[in-house]
């Protein structure tokens, strides 16, 4: 805070700040990639200010759907009729709704709170299991106008060299200038109110004369409206009413189809391709492969089923960084990917795919080892299991059809458009234009008596017997939890579905517990040892509540599981056990308490 200060006191001189105008409209929702570090996607050269070419007319919103009533235990609900949409966001969460909250049938099932920089998007929030699950990203809408929020492709000169921005305190900055401790540009980093590096931009708001600050993966631009990085792409056009699908009813009616005639010029969401590009090395830009500055800074490859998505790499001190989870365009359509809410019985019994082998099943029919259903598992080619989803593509140029495998997070459903929440079966005909509303979450044929809302965080814990992919019977725990994360200090669910256990992606925090001995650093841990690659489990000396990893516990960075696998994530060195070793106890990433957690 101190430092802010000082650095901002020089800017003052920037005079009043001009009035941030926001344009807000019903529509179906534009989704950021998952996980954390998501690339710019498509930025325009230019001094990082000037917007992308004009926007078209836009095209008129199709009618929404209502949703489909409710189901009884999980039978298919009817189709849903013609309504008014639902306003963006709605309805919005209650207090006592947070992740990983415990939930029960009597309460809100799917609700919204806001994200992303000046509260301008959305993140579900859905009682999955007995427990909310937090959506990834960011949704913004896709009719209004980003351009504020337009990621510079030079350093900002406006952001003082070496400066980082902190959420909460005060600027004096004319609004619509991007900060980071890069000027602007991806990879840079922001404090939040707690001092803890993100990965992500800030803006001076217009509101109050605060930073506004939101990480990479919570900002609306470069795929946003205005953000110069889609020009030339097309709106959402008012797509055919999708069927109802079955369970609870739908909240607050249904999303408008967003029409839009195509803005001129602008790169390709996904531009430039790391394909034919190479480095001084003479290789392509590759996660942790060594970069220099005359290298290619950004360029992306694809991701996602049947190549669908699109990831960055970016070249961050001198190592090029890749982003987590997998970027869908906004403007296509997913249906084809939508997550079943019964069994897939179009799937092969009994089969887990294996990723890039030959298959029969119907296109657009998602299949994995519980008939397409979330948990459920594939094999990737090199014969690993992967928590995820395949289709079966259309025949190749030899006439073979094979399974495109993508893991959960690195799925465009449920989140994109089209994905109507979770796909249905059985649900009638749709209303015309304008994406139809969603039957909500299928009833899942009621899972007999499981635990109810009350108890501790992580109550009841697994018998030994449950595992994941385990068959399970009625008479077994229908939900349970495990330990994960750093020192066991966070859970992840196991939950009887379709006759198997289905484990949760990733680690849930208790929320009220303080994490702070978990903080990312936002310089090098000399304390680590240069070059030293931590392994779980193996003796270790630092102190404890020092992370470490093979970058001195700077994002990014790997360690070695018991096995000898490379993961990305962080290590910490544990307080002696009764034998008074210390040993490192590590996590990936995606099972680190911070930076979310409190404290972090």
């Amino acid at each position: 805070m101190r430092r802010n200060r000082e650095v901002m006191a020089g800017w003052a001189s920037f005079g009043s700040r001009a009035i941030l105008r926001r344009v807000t409209a019903r529509g179906v929702f534009l989704v950021i990639g998952i996980a954390v570090g998501v690339g710019c996607i498509g930025q325009l050269p230019g001094d990082g200010m000037e917007h992308g070419g004009n926007t078209g007319t836009a095209g008129t919103s199709g009618a929404a759907g209502r949703a489909g009533a409710t189901g009884r235990g999980g039978a298919p609900g009817p189709g849903g009729t013609t309504g008014t949409a639902g306003s963006v966001g709605q309805p919005s969460c209650e207090s006592t709704v947070f992740k990983g909250a415990a939930c029960a049938p009597s309460d809100q099932q799917l609700c919204y709170k806001t994200c992303g920089p000046d509260k301008l998007g959305v993140k579900s929030e859905t009682c999955a299991g007995g427990v909310y699950a937090e959506m990834s990203g960011c949704a913004f809408d896709p009719i209004s106008d980003y351009s504020c929020y337009r990621i510079p492709s030079t350093a900002s000169l406006s952001c003082p060299s070496g400066f980082t921005p902190e959420a909460g305190s005060a600027c004096f900055l004319p609004p619509c200038m991007l900060c980071n401790n890069n000027g602007g540009l991806p990879g840079g980093t922001y404090s939040d109110p707690a001092g803890a590096p993100l990965l992500g931009y800030c803006t001076c708001s217009a509101a109050d004369g605060k930073w506004t600050c939101a990480s990479d993966t919570a900002w609306p631009c470069p795929l946003g409206r205005g953000c110069g990085g889609i020009g030339g792409i097309g709106g959402v056009g008012g797509t055919t009413g999708a069927a109802g699908t079955s369970g609870r009813a739908g909240t607050g009616g249904g999303i408008a189809g967003a029409g839009g005639a195509a803005g001129a010029g602008g790169a390709i969401v996904g531009g430039p391709s790391c394909t034919g590009l190479l480095t001084a090395a003479g290789m392509e830009p590759t996660k942790g492969g060594a970069c220099v500055a005359t290298d290619p800074p950004l360029c992306y490859k694809t991701c996602g089923p049947e190549k669908a998505g699109v990831k960055s790499e970016t070249c961050t001190g001198g190592v090029y960084a890749e982003m987590s989870g997998c970027a869908f365009d906004p403007s296509k359509n997913y249906s084809c990917y939508a997550l079943p809410t019964t069994a897939n019985t179009a799937c092969p019994a009994g089969i887990t795919p294996l990723a890039s082998s030959t298959c029969t099943a119907d296109p657009c029919e998602v299949c994995n080892s519980t008939g397409g259903l979330p948990g459920g598992g594939y094999m990737d080619s090199a014969g690993a299991s992967r928590v995820g989803y395949c289709v079966c593509q259309a025949p190749n140029s030899a006439g073979t059809r094979v399974w495109s495998c993508a893991s959960d997070t690195a799925w465009p459903c449920p989140a994109g458009v089209g994905c109507v929440g979770s796909g249905g079966a059985g649900g009638g005909a749709g209303a015309s234009a304008g994406t139809g509303g969603a039957g909500g979450a299928g009833g899942a044929g009621g899972a007999g008596g499981a635990g109810g809302a009350g108890g501790s965080f992580g109550d009841p814990p697994c018998l030994g017997t449950v595992a994941k992919g385990v068959a399970c019977l009625p008479t077994d725990q229908q939900l349970c939890y495990k330990t994960c994360g750093p020192e066991k200090t966070g859970i992840k669910s196991e939950t009887c579905v379709g006759g198997i256990y289905a484990e949760m992606s990733g680690c849930s925090f208790d929320p009220t517990t303080d994490f702070s001995c978990y903080k990312i650093p936002s310089n090098i841990n000399r304390a680590c040892g240069a070059g030293v690659v931590p392994m779980a489990s193996t003796e270790c000396s630092v102190l404890h509540c020092t992370l470490c990893n093979s970058t001195g516990g700077l994002p990014g960075g790997h360690f070695v599981d018991a096995t000898g696998a490379e993961k990305v994530g962080y290590c910490t060195c544990q307080e002696p056990n009764a034998s008074g070793l210390r040993t490192w106890s590590c996590a990936s990433d995606t099972q680190w308490p911070c930076p979310a957690g409190l404290g972090c």
